[in-house]
């Protein structure tokens, strides 16, 4: 079972701290013959209570990366398209040529009266062209199903390439921002229906980040109580709220994996995985 910490609501408060009259603290300084008292003491036993600052954080634009795959998946498309319609521009050339020297060998029979030499010189080309088309049909064909071929096996390629992009660009930006898991939290919560009692299981990692701004997450989102629980089985940087209305997954994994399903749903690409940093 996970820790679960129940914390107070933390009470901003501002504290004044008189500048000490220069004459007064120059005389206690001669009258003294003790060692030098530390700065503390000479303030006073006043707790100032450290205010946690807003992280900044670049928060990962999931809609980017589906974007950016998209369009690789497009470009090795449009390449293929490109090869196959090449070859019909090929064919259609050659064909017009074939069209061409037939009615020359025709219209020279005809002006010089050698009606067999142009039925022979007809048929002679025929053959060629008969021959042409059933090689460049032969070449079409062939280019046709390398395309299809290379699209059904460049396609989940693109997309293992692309999510492991994603997958580094967001392991780093935890590995760099230790507060990336508040910002993970505070968009899972505005899916959340509950209000009354949330609870947030995270990484052990990010525990201590979570307890710094569990009550300006309380305040921002109007919640009763926000519980957290460590949970190992939680990724680095994601969280799982859970409620008396359902839960909310906003694991790393599982947003690399709804990314991989919205750009090709299929059995075949390999499972995305994401380990605690």
């Amino acid at each position: 079972m996970g820790k679960i910490v129940r914390g107070a609501r933390l009470v901003e408060e501002a504290y004044r701290v008189g500048v000490p009259d220069a004459r007064i603290v120059g005389e206690l300084a001669e009258e003294s013959t003790a060692p030098s008292l530390d700065a503390a003491d000479e303030v006073g036993e006043t707790e100032l209570r450290a205010v946690p600052q807003e992280p900044t954080i670049e928060v990962i634009d999931w809609e980017s990366l589906r974007t950016e795959a998209t369009a690789a998946l497009e470009r090795a498309k449009n390449s293929a398209r490109e090869i196959l319609e090449g070859a019909f521009r090929t064919a259609s050339s050659l064909l017009d040529q074939g069209r061409r020297e037939r009615e020359a060998i025709a219209e020279a029979a005809r002006g010089e009266g050698h009606e067999a030499g142009r039925q022979e010189g007809i048929a002679r080309v025929d053959a060629e062209m008969n021959e042409l088309l059933g090689l460049l049909h032969g070449i079409i064909d062939a280019v046709r199903e390398d395309r299809d071929r290379f699209l059904r096996s460049a396609e989940p390629e693109l997309v293992r390439l692309a999510l492991g992009a994603s997958e580094r660009i967001v392991h780093h930006e935890i590995s760099q921002n230790d507060q990336f898991v508040v910002e993970t939290v505070r968009s899972a919560l505005t899916r959340a229906v509950a209000r009354n009692d949330i609870t947030i299981r995270v990484n052990p990692e990010d525990m201590a980040v979570m307890r710094e701004y569990r009550e300006r997450l309380v305040a921002a989102g109007d919640f009763e109580h926000l519980r957290l629980i460590e949970d190992q089985r939680i990724d680095r940087g994601g969280a799982v709220l859970e409620s008396d209305s359902g839960t909310v997954d906003a694991k790393i994994a599982t947003q690399l994996r709804e990314v991989r399903s919205a750009l090709v749903p299929s059995d075949e690409l390999p499972e995305i995985t994401a380990t605690a940093s």
